[in-house]
């Protein structure tokens, strides 16, 4: 009876100690359950407190309209004067008539390689000074100036040379369209030209009073048919272009004149006879030769 008793009792403490064992055992399981979902939630939470301040909010006003790039003008290369050799006639270009030349010429260009050598950016900055937009590439200047550049012909240019274009008569050609019909042979006069010379022995006595008649009639065999067109038959101190025309024609071909010499020997003139509103061409050209000592030249 006292053995059953005391096996009982084994039992029952067995049975304490197994549950005692298994108490704890689970209490341990969910302390450290606890304790790393407690480190796992304060880290996720530092995430994504840190990822909310990253990202930028929702874009709620409408995207800005892009911008249309604009061409950043560049300054070409420009001379002060035609002192890279003489100026070219630009009027062989399509395009550029007496008046956008004289422009072109004011802004320092003079010559067909720099036409040709513009970047877009360089022909941007032109045409905002010639206020001419678009001209540029419309015409084909940079096309054409690159034939003449290069000692080369276009068809404009070569009807040019010819007289067949409106601004022929007041380009470097106008020596030749004075040829043909009214110069007779070398040092000579014609009949026609004769007559022709008297209305301007006159005007030329007005400044040189002991002026040669035979020069002044050289002068008209000269100029020939270049004198049947009032505006040719004038000179325009006004007009650079027209200025420079002299200066490359008359002065560098009929008296040898370098650039600067040509140059101001025209300023002069024109101050000489900067009284006259209609200034003759033929007593512009004898004042030139005669204020350079070379009438006989003529």
């Amino acid at each position: 009876m006292v053995w059953l008793i005391l096996h009982q009792w084994i039992l029952l403490l067995l049975a304490f100690l197994l549950g005692l064992l298994i108490g704890w055992w689970i209490w341990y399981r969910r302390d450290r359950d606890t304790e790393t979902v407690g480190e796992t939630g304060t880290h996720d939470t530092t995430v994504l407190a840190a990822a909310a301040l990253a990202e930028p909010e929702p874009a709620t006003d409408p995207l800005p309209v892009a911008e249309v790039p604009t061409m950043k003008e560049t300054r070409p290369k420009l001379y002060d004067t035609a002192t890279d050799g003489p100026a070219d006639d630009l009027k062989k270009i399509s395009g550029i008539g007496p008046k956008l030349e004289g422009l072109l010429n004011d802004t320092g260009v003079y010559y067909f390689r720099q036409i040709r050598d513009w970047t877009p950016a360089e022909v941007a900055w032109i045409d905002s000074k010639l206020q001419f937009p678009g001209r540029i590439e419309r015409d084909k200047w940079q096309a054409q100036a690159a034939i003449l550049a290069d000692g080369g012909d276009t068809d404009f240019a070569s009807r040019y040379d010819k007289g067949e274009t409106p601004s022929s008569y007041q380009g470097s050609q106008i020596d030749t369209l004075m040829g043909a019909a009214g110069t007779a042979a070398a040092g000579g006069t014609s009949a026609a030209n004769t007559d022709r010379a008297s209305k301007y022995i006159d005007d030329v006595r007005r400044y040189d009073p002991d002026a040669d008649e035979d020069v002044i009639r050289r002068i008209v065999n000269h100029l020939g048919i270049a004198l049947q067109s009032r505006d040719a038959s004038l000179v325009a101190c006004s007009d650079k272009a027209e200025r420079d025309q002299v200066a490359h024609g008359f002065c560098a071909k009929k008296l040898d004149m370098n650039e600067e010499t040509a140059q101001r020997a025209v300023e002069e003139v024109c101050q000489s006879m900067k009284a006259d509103r209609n200034k003759q061409r033929v007593t512009f050209y004898y004042l030139l030769a005669k204020n350079a000592g070379k009438l006989d030249a003529i």
